[in-house]
């Protein structure tokens, strides 16, 4: 029996090349990368994740240092009342603290005589004491970003997991009535071949016209049962290849000559399945919706730490180096 590797043929977009000669399988593994590889919902969640990142990146940058500056000037006739020109940079930190420094040049005959005539440097520092001392804006985005961004690998998680337990159900529902279909159909040729030597026997006079009737309503049993198996083998394929997609998010129906693997006979037959009381606790709490809510309360926290800090007065220290030049 040839077995030819689904997977290849969906990744290539050559599923429809297959041949009515060939007897194609489909295992359970195969079926499981090709979901996993095409899926459009899988994608999705992935594209979630991304976008989890890219709003980390983003939050990132309020703690970039910053350049800026103004200019100002003021002209009245053909007299200059002064000009104004102050660039600076500001370097924030994670702990609220603030470093920046800049240079000014003021110029002109008339401008306010606290500031500082001519060319001037200054280097200080902002240190909150009260308001955003604990928790800021900027802080508490960075926080929420990394967390969204956990919980979108745990949610990408509980979304394969679904997905994954709904397409194994519909391949063992697949493999339940193929299977089901190959015995009604050896038993309707076997019950063929009994009627046709009841039959023989009967002209032979070996057997009684009785037994040729009721050797045709098994027949015809065993026939109707084909009908129904085949239209329920039907079904569980048209099922199956609801979760078959091709690399451009166009479905896939998965054609008739497929049939499922045997390899999972002697799988079954030597895998041995224990189920213990504290193994699947302790895999309870490491299930991804259970983390989810987890970062959810977090993210919750972050958001009540920021509330409280807001309702605090603002009280801020402030140290300013001033130098006379540039230099």
């Amino acid at each position: 029996m040839k077995k030819v590797y689904l997977l290849l043929f969906l990744s290539t977009l050559t599923l429809n090349s297959f041949s009515q000669e060939d007897n194609l399988t489909l295992s359970l593994d195969q079926f499981l990368e090709i979901v996993k590889l095409n899926h459009p919902v899988l994608k999705q969640a992935m594209n979630n994740v991304e976008m989890s990142e890219a709003k980390i990146i983003g939050a990132r940058s309020g703690f970039e240092p910053t350049i800026g500056g103004n200019y100002s000037e003021m002209v009245f006739g053909e007299e200059q009342y002064y000009m104004s020109f102050n660039p600076e940079v500001r370097i924030p930190t994670w702990f609220g603290i603030e470093a920046y420094g800049g240079v000014n040049n003021l110029e002109g005959t008339k401008y306010n005589q606290s500031s500082t005539f001519g060319e001037s440097s200054y280097i200080g520092v902002s240190i909150p004491l009260l308001k955003n001392l604990l928790m800021d804006s900027r802080r508490a985005t960075l926080k929420q970003s990394k967390l969204f961004l956990q919980m979108s690998n745990f949610e990408r998680d509980a979304v394969i997991n679904d997905l994954l337990m709904s397409a194994i159900e519909s391949y063992w529902e697949y493999v339940n009535s193929y299977e089901l279909m190959s015995v009604i159909v050896e038993n309707l040729a076997n019950s063929q071949k009994r009627l046709d030597f009841i039959r023989r026997s009967y002209l032979n006079g070996e057997k009684a016209e009785i037994d040729t009737i009721e050797a045709s309503n098994q027949y015809q049993m065993f026939s109707y049962k084909k009908n129904d198996a085949e239209i329920r083998f039907m079904k569980s394929r048209l099922n199956l290849s609801t979760f078959l997609w091709k690399n451009d998010n166009v479905p896939y129906e998965l054609p008739q000559e497929v049939s499922p693997n045997e390899n999972w006979k002697g799988d079954l037959k030597n895998e041995k399945v224990e189920f213990l009381l504290s193994k699947l606790l302790e895999d309870s709490q490491i299930h991804p919706i259970v983390k989810t809510y987890e970062l959810k309360r977090e993210v919750l926290d972050i958001e009540k730490q920021l509330k409280f800090q807001s309702l605090l007065p603002k009280l801020d220290l402030y140290y300013n180096h001033l130098g006379k030049g540039y230099d």
